[in-house]
């Protein structure tokens, strides 16, 4: 099998900044094993390049791909990376499959990596604590690379020790089902270990980890009555495990009521490179402002920038990315995110272009009266002109892999018994804290009223949450893995949804004369490669690795240590449980 190796300290970074103190480059005289890791900075100069290097080609292409292409938000119909995941056609052709798949090995073997230099290279004079802390930030990223590995792929090799590999090659790929657990032992781990606070802005804490969790557990729950139920697996049951359902509550509930985090007021003001590691952010991907170095910085409003204009003359190939047509009409009139999201006719964003006095989105068309469609907004944030940081090739905006507005509505998720069950002001989370009044509806409607100028919702049902989530975190990377962890319990519905409801290649406008999108079923782009019959959620292994790595053609093997993990599970599991009713129950005196 062929690995990346990205070295650790390449270009981690050429200025400082104070909100990213612990990726500053440290001096070549001091990269020796054996005389480095003398204190903690050591030790945090050895895990910064798990925050951007490692995950740097995941960011480019794969990001949005995967997470949005695949799931019909985004649509690129002539984008080499984009158009096949939209017709979900000939996907192995699409480079982001190739650079998602190094990428998250790259963090897997980095992340190993580093667990065993800090184990054998520490000085003694390092406290345990302070060590177990920083493997818990290694374990907390090899965690979420292999829950993404298995998402995508399914069935995927674990790598243990990466000397190994360089003499044996050939690696055969482990149980899907053991690949989650090797995720969800790595992230308990880390949720075990870290701190509730970090000193610099951007490291993970418990509550990251805690956060990922609510996530990982939520999924879980499906996969898990699945495989419960019947095997090989189905996925129709039509309902979820209710321990890990608990799990999954407990588990928000924990960051949710101790954390100190908060959402952010205002929905538009998650999106600027002034509120990088805000309150509402549990982890992102920290790229280096202000200049440009291969591995460190964000390159999406390059790929997704509908115009150079924006963006001061810099690369721009995102003219013809635009919002899909499932997408725009699945925004109500005054949903105050489609603005955030999606660069809208007529709206004004005086954030960029501020030398003209800010930008008006009025691109035309010679269609009579209809406007061309919503190009990417999110993750547009101008030029250093605007904002004194985006530098060519490079925003300087971090990138969200979990906001705290996920974790309330995984709570609110979770607290659904069944997934037929509504939530209303009744319904009962099954925890009981005199110091937390609010009912799992009243965080789904923290989420949701900030984006309807304060309305708020008497119920919500499973379709109501899942729409929810796409409209919250559209251009986020996230609503693949949605509507994956809605095909754990009900995969034939999900099919039907993906396939029929979407409407793939059906095109729109903005008419102005109605001030109106307007889904056009007479104009399509694409034809959609699948039927229902033969559609896969998991993408193809890239073809350079079948070749290197034939085991990935044959069948997977159970982990090795399967035994041995699961105990790791359960003593983690335990540790947290305790910690929840000593911790966070016990805080409220009950």
């Amino acid at each position: 099998m062929k690995f990346k190796y990205i070295p650790v300290f390449v270009a981690l970074f050429a200025v400082s900044f104070a909100s990213c103190d612990f990726l500053e480059k440290e001096p070549s005289d001091r990269l020796v094993d054996e005389e480095f890791y003398k204190d903690e900075a050591d030790l945090a100069a050895l895990t910064g390049g798990l925050y951007n290097t490692a995950w740097f080609d995941f960011n480019r292409h794969f990001y949005h791909s995967v997470g949005d292409g695949f799931a019909n938000n985004l649509w690129g119909p002539y984008d080499k990376y984009l158009a096949p995941f939209n017709n979900i056609s000939d996907i192995s052709s699409s480079g982001a499959v190739d650079e998602g798949w190094n990428s998250l090995y790259n963090v897997v073997n980095q992340a190993s990596m580093m667990v065993k230099k800090i184990n054998e290279y520490s000085a003694s004079s390092i406290p345990d604590e302070v060590k177990n802390r920083y493997i818990g930030e290694a374990r907390f990223m090899r965690g979420l690379a292999y829950w993404y590995l298995a998402s995508c792929w399914g069935d995927v090799p674990i790598i243990e020790d990466n000397a190994s590999i360089i003499m044996t090659p050939l690696v055969p790929k482990i149980k899907q089902e053991d690949v989650f657990k090797y995720a969800i032992a790595d992230m308990e781990y880390a949720a075990c270990t870290l701190p509730r606070t970090q000193n610099n802005a951007g490291r993970v804490t418990r509550y990251s980890a805690l956060g990922m969790l609510s996530r990982f557990f939520l999924v879980y729950s499906g996969y898990k009555a699945a495989h419960d139920e019947q095997d090989p697996a189905t996925y129709n049951q039509k309902y979820r495990d209710a321990t890990y359902l608990n799990y999954a509550k407990m588990c928000a509930f924990a960051v949710i009521k101790i954390s100190g985090l908060s959402l952010q007021q205002n929905y538009k003001d998650l999106f600027t490179t002034d509120n990088n590691n805000n309150s509402e952010s549990l982890f992102a991907l920290q790229w280096v402002p202000g200049v440009y170095a291969y591995g460190t910085s964000n390159t999406h409003q390059n790929w997704l920038g509908y115009s150079t204009a924006i963006v001061a003359g810099q690369v721009a190939e995102g003219s013809d990315i635009y919002a899909s047509a499932d997408m725009i009409k699945s925004y109500s009139n005054d949903d105050l995110r489609l603005h955030s999201t999606w660069f809208n006719y007529k709206d004004t964003y005086s954030e960029i272009c501020k030398i003209y006095g800010g930008l008006t989105f009025d691109r035309t068309q010679n269609l009579s009266d209809m406007i061309y469609r919503a190009n990417a907004k999110k993750g547009i944030v101008g030029s250093y002109e605007d904002n004194g940081v985006s530098y060519e090739n490079n925003s300087g905006l971090n990138t969200y892999m979990l906001r705290l507005a996920e974790v309330y509505l995984n709570y609110a998720e979770a607290s659904l018994a069944n997934t037929t069950d509504v939530l209303t002001s009744r319904t009962d989370n099954g925890i009981h804290d005199t110091k937390v009044k609010k009912t799992p509806l009243d965080f789904f409607n923290e989420v949701y009223s900030r984006a309807h100028n304060g309305e708020k919702l008497t119920s919500v049902d499973m379709t109501t949450l899942l729409r929810e989530r796409r409209l919250e975190f559209a251009l986020e990377g996230r609503y693949w893995y949605d509507l994956l962890a809605w095909s754990y319990y009900d995969r034939s519905n999900t099919i039907n949804y993906i396939l029929g409801d979407q409407n793939r290649t059906y095109q729109y406008y903005y008419r102005t004369q109605e001030m109106r999108y307007e889904i056009d079923k007479t104009k399509t782009i694409g034809v959609v490669g699948v039927t229902s019959d033969n559609f896969n959620f998991l993408l193809p292994y890239p073809e350079s690795e079948v070749t290197q790595n034939p085991y990935l053609s044959g069948d997977a093997i159970s982990y090795p240590e399967i035994k041995t993990l699961e105990k790791q599970i359960a003593s983690y599991e335990s540790l947290l449980l305790n910690y929840y009713q000593t911790t966070i129950i016990g805080e409220s005196g009950n």
